[in-house]
């Protein structure tokens, strides 16, 4: 069975999980979120994310080191073979696995509520996010960045 390193803002952990497969409905069942988008926190890293978080309210947020933006709600970051697909934590062994839960523990600052991201972004500590769209002459046009009035879902 795979393993992954399940990220919980709001219980502020960072814990292996296995799961019975690398199935995106079972990713969605096990941490609740839909639309599922991904990131590569590292070469052979994937980082399955709640596509649409930062629009919701109730989330708790967490940002990794080396990355300027904040995550919203729970995550599962699972390996990554170098043909893209998923690969399995576990494959080095548990003593690999059992680093990487290290390692990625050691990554991870939990911010807190919506307020808190608020504060942070204030302080400088996370950047604001926002989205931008390419204009017709190579530069970019700001079309949203986050605030606090924008998280309307529950």
């Amino acid at each position: 069975m795979p393993a992954f390193i399940f990220i919980d803002p709001t219980a502020k952990t960072v814990e292996p999980l296995v799961l019975p497969d690398y199935e995106n409905e079972t990713i969605r069942q096990v941490v609740d979120w839909r639309p599922l988008g991904f990131f590569r926190p590292a070469p052979n890293l994937l980082m399955a994310i709640d596509d649409l978080g930062l629009m919701r309210r109730t989330q708790s947020f967490f940002c990794l080191a080396g990355y300027p933006y904040p995550f919203a709600g729970k995550a599962l970051v699972m390996g990554m073979a170098t043909d893209g697909s998923s690969a399995c934590l576990r494959a080095a062994g548990d003593d690999m696995l059992d680093q990487l839960v290290t390692n990625v523990r050691a990554s991870v600052t939990f911010i807190g509520g919506i307020n808190d991201l608020a504060s942070a972004i204030t302080l400088g500590k996370v950047q604001q996010p926002r989205n931008y769209e390419m204009t017709r002459n190579g530069g970019r046009k700001l079309i949203w960045a986050w605030t606090p009035e924008c998280c309307t879902e529950e």
